[in-house]
């Protein structure tokens, strides 16, 4: 197989039936299975917040505030962006969808 171009599968790696060399075991590695990147994410930084008596007003969101956001279900499903779930972009019916199944979960 490796003669074709192809690599080995890791099932063929893990019954027995190829043995590797030492070190074409890297995906097996700790150090590159919990490997870290730092990528830029571009989030809205304000929210609409309803100050009383029917008025709002836009608050700027601190750098901690947006980070604990981008893990934040709901805030996620709230924000006017992208979301996707297994490739599909989910619309505002599907979002719906969503906060209602997790509503009725957690609540």
């Amino acid at each position: 197989m490796n003669l074709a171009g192809y690599s080995y599968s890791y099932i063929d790696v893990e019954n027995g039936t190829v043995k590797l060399e030492k070190n074409e075991h890297q995906f097996k590695d700790e150090k590159f299975i919990n490997k870290e990147k730092k990528i830029e994410v571009n989030l809205p930084c304000t929210e609409k917040m309803e100050v009383g008596n029917g008025e709002q007003t836009i608050k700027e969101l601190s750098d901690d505030e947006l980070r604990r956001r981008l893990f934040d279900l709901h805030d996620l499903l709230d924000m006017k962006i992208d979301l996707y779930y297994k490739n599909a972009f989910l619309t505002e019916e599907k979002r719906k969808k969503v906060r209602n199944i997790l509503e009725l979960f957690f609540e």
